[in-house]
């Protein structure tokens, strides 16, 4: 499957989203990642907002979930909806420092759609105890 993508550079509280085509039998969708507040205390739960669209309109109800390259797991998982095309996520940093972080989103029926954002760098600061 041939992908075309673009990426935008904004600061880092800003909505970081991405544009794609493919080809083949699975879409892919635009997925935009936001934070409430960067940076976040360390150990408090942080609250992110995922939004996701297919072209000018909301995605259908689906998997959301976001996933810390810097710590190696999954910050939220099973993200829920607040409304179309928009989810809740929350979770909480063990570690201080800059963590960088990627929404994905699927879902398989009644069509299979997917989109991941691009990286999104959220700063993580206090002392590990």
């Amino acid at each position: 499957m041939a992908l075309l993508a673009s990426t935008m550079l904004l600061p880092a509280a800003a909505a970081q989203a991405t544009t794609a085509a493919a080809t083949g039998p699975n879409s892919v969708v635009g997925v935009a990642l936001t934070a409430d507040q960067n940076p976040a205390p360390l150990g408090d739960p942080a609250e992110f907002t995922v939004t996701v669209t297919t072209g000018t309109e909301p995605a259908p109800a689906g998997q959301v979930s976001i996933w810390d390259a810097t710590a190696q797991h999954y910050l939220a998982f099973g993200c829920p909806a607040r409304s179309p095309g928009t989810y809740a996520c929350s979770g909480t940093f063990d570690t201080p420092g800059a963590h960088q972080l990627t929404a994905t989103y699927n879902v398989w029926w009644p069509q299979a759609l997917y989109g991941v954002s691009p990286p999104y760098t959220h700063a993580v600061v206090g002392v590990t105890p």
